[in-house]
This record gives C-alpha cells, sequence and structure tokens, in this order.
C-alpha cells in the first residue's frame, strides 16, 4: 500500500474516532498522546495534546492508579474494563486495550474515559433513601407511573404483612387494598394534576382484617415535568383512634360527674343557706326584741354568732365560685389592663375613707384573656393589699407590669403585714391561711381562686414577703393569650 493510501486510511480512522462522543486516546508505551478526539478535549479542558504525557497534563488524573494497569496492557494483550480513578472531584472509569502496530513501529494503546460521577451520586441518593426507608417506622412504598410497586419497607411489611418479595412488582390494587371510603380514582387524577392527596380510611391486611389508617401519597417528577411516580406513607392509626375513643368515654363520664357536681353542691348550699339564714334572722331578732334587756356578754355573743353565719355564707359562695370555675369556658379576647384596674378602684377602695393609701398605678402591657376572670384576680390581689395594710398608718400599694420574654408579668406589692416565706406553698391552697381570723377576716380561698384563674388562662403565679415588712403577688400570661382549660 502506498504512503498516500496509508495516510488516507489513518485520516478515516481518525474521522471515525473524532465522532466518538466517549473521551478516546491513543498513548504510545511512555504514555505520551499520539492522538486523541475533540471528546478527550472538551473532558478534560484542553487545546492540544498530541505528544504529551498524561502525567505531565494539568488534567487533574491520578495516573498512578492506570500506569499499572496500562502496562499490563501492553505486556499481555490484555484488555482492562472499568478501572474507577479521579479527576477534578469526578468519577471516571477506564477502559484500554493494546493497538498492534505496523511492522517496525511501537504498540500503543487505546484508552476510553466513561464520566460516571452522576451515576455515583444517584447510587449515593439510592442508598442513602434505603437507609431512609429502613428507619421509617411507618409505611412506605413506591409506585412507576403505571401504579406498580418499585419498593417496599420493612414499615409495610409489618403494618400490611406482605413481604417485599410479595409486593414488589405487582400493580398496587392487588397488594394495597383499600375500602370504598377512599376515591382511588379520584385520588389518582389528583395525582396526575400533580397534587399530594392525603384520605382517611381502612386498608386490608394480608390475612382479611381491616386496619385504620392516614395515607398521603406524593406525585415524583423529572426536572422536565415527567412523571417518574408516586411515593406513599401510610400511618397506622389504630392506636390514636383507641385513645380518642377512651377520651371520649372519659368526657363523658366526667361531664356525668360535673351535673352530678352541679346537683351536689346546688343542694350543699341551698340546705346549709336555709339555717345559716335561720340562725342569723333569730340572732337579730333577739337583739332587735330584747336588746335592752340583755347583758354586754349576752349581745356579745350574739354578735358573735351573727358574724360566724355571715363567715359561713361567704365561705360557702367562694367554694361555689371555685367549684363552678374549672368548667366555665374562658372568653379570650384584648384586655385593657389599666382600664380594668382603673374601674375596680373604687370598690376596692370603699370603705377606707378614714385610712390614707397610697395606690400607685404603673404601666401594665394589655394581655389576652377572659376579662370577668382577669377582673376577678385584680380584685383579690388589691383586696388583699388592702386588707393587709390596715394596721399602716400609710398604707403603699404599687401596681406595675412589664414584658419579660414571652409573658407579661403583673404584680401588687404592699407595705403591710406580710408573711413568712417558709410558708409561701400555703398561700395558693384553699383554706390555706397565715393570719387568725383575729387579725384580718377571710376564708382562705381568694388566692386559691387567683391562682386557678391564672392557670387556666396558661399562666403562673408566685409570691414574695416578709413579716412585717409587705408582700408582692405576681402573675404571669402568655403574650399570646394561650387558654389551658
Amino acid at each position: 500500500m502506498s504512503e498516500a493510501r496509508i495516510e488516507e486510511a489513518l485520516a478515516y480512522a481518525r474521522s471515525i474516532v473524532d465522532m466518538v462522543h466517549q473521551p478516546l486516546a491513543v498513548l504510545d508505551r511512555e504514555l505520551r498522546v499520539r492522538h486523541a478526539n475533540p471528546a478527550f478535549y472538551r473532558a478534560f479542558e484542553l487545546d492540544g495534546v498530541d505528544g504529551k504525557r498524561l502525567d505531565e497534563m494539568s488534567i487533574g488524573l491520578d495516573v498512578e492508579e492506570i500506569r499499572d494497569a496500562l502496562a499490563e496492557v501492553l505486556a499481555s494483550n490484555a484488555v482492562i474494563r472499568g478501572v474507577e480513578v479521579k479527576s477534578r472531584g469526578r468519577a471516571l472509569l477506564v477502559d484500554a486495550r493494546r493497538l498492534a502496530a505496523p511492522e517496525g513501529e511501537a504498540d500503543a494503546i487505546l484508552v476510553a474515559f466513561e464520566d460516571i460521577t452522576e451515576r455515583r451520586a444517584t447510587e449515593r441518593a439510592l442508598r442513602d433513601h434505603e437507609y431512609l426507608l429502613a428507619a421509617i417506622t411507618d409505611t412506605v412504598f413506591s409506585l412507576d407511573p403505571t401504579w406498580r410497586i418499585l419498593s417496599w419497607n420493612a414499615g409495610a411489611e409489618k403494618f400490611l404483612g406482605f413481604t417485599a418479595a410479595e409486593a414488589i412488582g405487582k400493580r398496587s390494587e392487588e397488594v394495597v387494598r383499600i375500602d370504598q371510603s377512599i376515591d382511588r380514582e379520584g385520588a389518582r387524577a389528583k395525582l396526575a394534576a400533580g397534587e399530594v392527596v392525603t384520605s382517611t380510611g381502612r386498608i386490608q391486611h394480608k390475612n382479611g382484617t381491616w386496619l385504620d389508617m392516614e395515607a398521603s401519597t406524593v406525585p415524583v417528577r423529572d426536572k422536565d415535568g415527567t412523571s417518574l411516580g408516586y411515593v406513599c406513607l401510610l400511618h397506622d392509626i389504630r392506636t390514636a383512634k383507641e385513645l380518642e375513643r377512651q377520651l371520649r368515654d372519659q368526657m363523658r363520664v366526667v361531664e356525668e360527674a360535673n351535673k352530678e357536681l352541679d346537683s351536689f353542691t346546688y343542694s350543699v348550699s341551698h340546705d346549709l343557706r336555709a339555717p345559716l339564714r335561720a340562725i342569723d334572722g333569730f340572732s337579730r331578732i333577739l337583739v332587735e326584741d330584747f336588746g335592752e334587756k340583755m347583758s354586754k356578754d349576752e349581745k356579745r355573743l350574739l354578735d358573735v354568732i351573727r358574724k360566724n353565719t355571715q363567715q359561713m355564707g361567704q365561705l360557702i359562695d367562694d367554694l361555689l365560685a371555685f367549684a363552678r370555675l374549672g368548667r366555665k369556658e374562658l372568653a379570650l379576647a384584648p384586655v385593657d389592663m389599666k382600664a380594668l384596674l382603673i374601674e375596680l378602684v373604687p370598690e376596692v377602695l370603699a370603705g377606707t375613707e378614714d385610712r390614707v393609701i397610697d395606690l400607685r398605678a404603673g404601666v401594665l402591657p394589655p394581655a389576652v384573656g377572659d376579662r370577668a376572670l382577669l377582673k376577678q384576680v385584680w380584685l383579690n390581689l388589691m383586696s388583699n393589699a388592702v386588707k393587709y395594710t390596715r394596721n399602716r398608718d400609710r398604707a403603699l400599694i404599687q401596681i406595675s407590669g412589664e414584658v419579660v420574654g414571652d409573658e407579661n408579668v403583673y404584680k401588687v406589692a404592699d407595705n403591710g403585714a406580710g408573711f413568712d416565706m417558709q410558708y409561701v406553698e400555703k398561700l395558693f391552697g384553699v383554706f390555706q391561711r397565715l393570719h387568725r381570723n383575729t387579725e384580718f377576716e377571710g376564708t382562705g380561698v381568694g388566692l386559691a381562686l387567683v391562682q386557678r384563674i391564672v392557670r387556666r388562662h396558661g399562666g403562673r403565679v408566685w409570691a414574695e414577703g416578709q413579716v412585717d415588712v409587705g408582700a408582692t403577688f405576681y402573675f404571669a400570661l402568655p403574650r399570646r393569650g394561650e387558654a389551658h382549660g
């Protein structure tokens, strides 16, 4: 063959190689590039490589990984396939084989590169997906666009009884059998439109029993919007349904108990008030009709009887109010605390005209709550401050509030009788009093009522005091006004 024909044949061969999209290069024994196709230039971002050694080029390729393999190709006419190497953060597969050279010339090596970076990333994502599915205790499975099952996690095996081998490859309706309350066709139409579908109903176990479940199905599409299938998540709600049933039963029991309690408290109130009214009334008649004939001790004893019957009546009223508070629905609304305070001042100070009371009110942030109940809180705290400063020549009562984090904190401070902090836990208990009735009147229910109201608003109550120095009562309400009934 003439030299011209040889060159023509080589040019023809090179033109074929240059048309291949896979990066190709012909190397000599020194790993010098004798020829490389355009795909090779593009893959490694090169302008020209002929005559250069692989390890002299800035292509980021770890040549040491393939040097021994290429040497084996030259030595034994071996063919290597799938040697994985790295280049500039990419994963490449290398295939190579020896090219027999014409007589008098050295053999060469044809090397082909395949970029598998995306494949490796996909494999890692799939492994992560499998690990994730294995970790999820709920039922998770995936479907192809024709509704055939592609994957089936351990949660699905446990919940529905079918193994992965039994489920994968089958159409969903062969394995996932749902009751008629779920519109399967309507759900599929929504999924085809790209919507996520959530429903609650029953699904059949492999053994034929029906199970309560909540299902969510998500359509999966590629970047071009082509459907790749669907992912389904089923949540076993049997425990939740049973708890819901138990809660309904308990609520019925509580409602019945509340009705009985209302009836009982009404009866007790009526039965107690009647004799108390009689005792008070007859005592008053005795004083009015025979007062002039009575000694001082007799009058004093009748006064004691009347005061005790009146106190008993007040105690009954307080206990009824305390009992009913737990069942009262909260009417939550914005409350102007300063306006509420101003409204209460005349009532709190009634009957104290002969006293010197310095009542000061600072800034009070607005709250969200039941206005009538919050009014009772302020009334009880302010009335206590007025009562326990009775023995002061000049009573000082200071009311203020501030925003602290996610709470509004309010306080009522006085310079009255105070209390010993070792008994602070008793302050808010029913009937728990730290002073005798001969010192300060009361039933021991007022502060318990304050605590119950504030707690129903999701807040808290506390106090600080020192004997014969004064006391400060605090209550905090959540700024958002969440109620906890």
